[in-house]
């Protein structure tokens, strides 16, 4: 007979973390919040820009073309108005939609869309394939000893011997299996005791 223990199921296993960062997308700080907070300072300098050509034109227009605080109030409305666009939020929020929507028409699913502006900004990605979309598992190609750390090349295990190689066959959590005696346990470990050489 077969004896499991079940420790996730649901949104507590990996897969489900991922789906559920996908449908429930969380906000973190990034670059692109970094680059909010600048487009904000900014805007806050135009805001006070816009405050001093408001106070220039209500002096100047009250003062000397005698209008009335009305039209001067609808004139300093439409200076705020050009000088700061009031739909600029929108659009951008309209523009990362659309673009979420085009990623996933094309089958990307997107955890994170406020890094969609930044991600376009992007001419070179970089993927680390170091066998992970190859094959399952890990393989040893070599160990450096303390003492040699300058070494140009990584010898194998077998060949370093001695205390090293007693110690990588012995600090292990493997286990055999009572039906068949195979060893079980992490990928690393097996490897690293087959490296080894010695037998169970």
């Amino acid at each position: 007979p077969v004896l499991s223990l079940v420790v996730g199921t649901g949104a507590s296993t990996a897969k489900g973390r991922l789906i559920r960062a996908i449908k429930h997308p969380q906000s973190k700080t990034s670059h692109a919040d970094e680059q909010e907070k600048d487009s904000m300072a900014f805007l806050l300098v135009l805001f006070v820009i816009v405050l001093i050509f408001v106070a220039w034109y209500a002096i100047y227009a009250g003062v000397r073309q005698h209008q009335s605080a009305g039209k001067i109030v609808l004139r300093c409305m439409d200076i705020v108005t050009i000088m700061v666009p009031a739909a600029l939020p929108l659009a951008l929020t309209i523009g990362a939609s659309a673009a979420l929507q085009r990623l996933m028409q094309r089958g990307i699913f997107c955890t994170a869309p406020d890094h969609i502006v930044s991600a376009g900004h992007v001419d070179t990605i970089c993927y680390d394939k170091t066998g992970t979309l190859t094959r399952e598992g890990d393989t040893l190609v070599g160990i450096i000893p303390a003492h040699i750390l300058a070494a140009s090349k990584f010898p194998h295990l077998q060949d370093v011997g001695g205390d090293m190689a007693h110690v990588m066959s012995a600090c292990h959590s493997l286990e055999p299996l009572e039906s068949t005696g195979c060893l079980v346990g992490e990928s690393l470990e097996l490897e690293m005791f087959g490296a080894t050489g010695w037998q169970q």
